[in-house]
């Protein structure tokens, strides 16, 4: 059985390989706008994996949020960015 990252990565790659081909190369609007989800996409399969992962390491019950390098701190919210 396919898990949900194999399912997911396949969807996303036949949608780059439709897309990718059809917006004009002169079009930098919509080049922009189709790279931007391109890389919205590819954050969301980064964070299946990533759950994927710490199920596979067995991190149940000990730290259930994301990941941050020593000394880093979150303050407010982290839907912006800068």
């Amino acid at each position: 059985m396919s898990s949900v990252l194999e399912e997911r990565l396949t969807d996303v790659a036949k949608w780059y390989d439709y897309h990718s081909r059809r917006v004009p190369v002169d079009n930098i609007p919509a080049r922009l706008q189709f790279q931007g989800k391109a890389i919205d996409c590819l954050l969301e399969l980064l964070a299946i994996a990533a759950l994927d992962i710490k199920r596979l390491e067995g991190n149940k019950g000990r730290n259930e949020h994301l990941w941050l390098p020593n000394g880093i701190e979150i303050k407010g919210d982290i839907k912006r960015f800068g």
